[in-house]
C-alpha cells in the first residue's frame, strides 16, 4: 500500500459482532436510565408542590418535566434497541 491508498484494515469492533455489543450496551443503559430519571422527575415534582409560589417554583417544576421527558426518551430507546435484538435474533436463527 502506498501513502496515497484508502483502502487500510478494517478498523478494530466493526462487524455484527460489535454492532450487537452497542445494542446490548445502549439497551443496559436505557434501562438504568428510565427508573433514575422517573424517581428525579417524581421528588423535583414533590419540590415543585412543596415550596412557595415564585422563580423557584417554577424552576423546578420545569426540570421536573425535564427529568421526565429524559425518561420517557430513555424507554423509547429501550424499546426501540430491544426490537432490533429481538429481530436480529430471529434472523440469525432462521436458515
Amino acid at each position: 500500500m502506498n501513502a496515497l491508498s484508502n483502502q487500510g484494515p478494517a478498523p478494530i469492533g466493526s462487524g455484527r459482532a460489535a454492532s450487537r455489543s452497542e445494542r446490548a450496551l445502549r439497551l443496559r443503559l436505557s434501562a438504568v436510565c428510565v427508573p433514575v430519571f422517573l424517581v428525579l422527575s417524581g421528588l423535583l415534582a414533590w419540590g415543585a408542590s412543596e415550596t412557595k409560589p415564585g422563580d423557584t417554583q417554577t424552576v423546578v417544576a420545569v426540570l421536573s418535566a425535564a427529568c421526565f421527558a429524559a425518561a420517557v426518551a430513555a424507554l423509547i430507546t429501550a424499546v426501540r434497541t430491544s426490537v432490533g435484538l429481538r429481530r436480529e435474533e430471529r434472523r440469525r436463527s432462521s436458515p
